[in-house]
């Protein structure tokens, strides 16, 4: 007997419904449950969130996505989701910021100038100049558990 394969479920097209439009709303359990929400996409919106949460420009946001204002600005204007790629990276950035706030103690300062000063564990390149891939944010995620374990990063 064979297993009956599930079909690849394409975003909606149009308004814009299904799509989640902000970090909060994201409900998952499991890295399938994740991995539908990322299928599905996000509104373009949650750049700006992302953007406040980070306290790193939307331009910069924009540049980790590779995406041309001018591509933002229509996207946002016609209400369309972000591709799974950009979903995927900006929700493993959010995950990433609230581990770092978790390993700070919730102290946003000093978490937000950590990811701005040069480390020596990550090659010497500020934490938050590697979010423009998802290599770079697991390395990230990898230095913040090192201090989370004691280990000096």
């Amino acid at each position: 007997m064979s297993a009956k394969s599930k079909p690849y479920p394409k975003p909606d097209s149009g308004s814009g419904s299904g799509y989640v439009n902000d970090f909060q709303s994201l409900d998952y359990n499991n890295n399938l449950q994740r991995m539908e929400h990322i299928r599905r996409g996000m509104a373009v919106s949650v750049i700006e969130i992302l953007s406040r949460e980070a306290e790193i420009p939307v331009r910069q946001v924009l540049e980790y996505l590779s995406m041309p204002q001018t591509t933002y600005n229509k996207k946002k204007r016609e209400g369309e989701a972000l591709s799974t790629r950009d979903t995927e990276l900006l929700l493993s950035i959010h995950e990433l910021l609230k581990y770092g706030l978790e390993v700070f103690n919730q102290d946003a300062t000093a978490f937000h100038r950590w990811l701005k000063k040069s480390n020596p564990s990550l090659a010497g390149y500020a934490p938050e100049s590697l979010f423009d891939t998802l290599t770079g944010v697991r390395e990230v995620h990898n230095n913040l558990q090192s201090i989370d374990f004691g280990n000096f990063a």
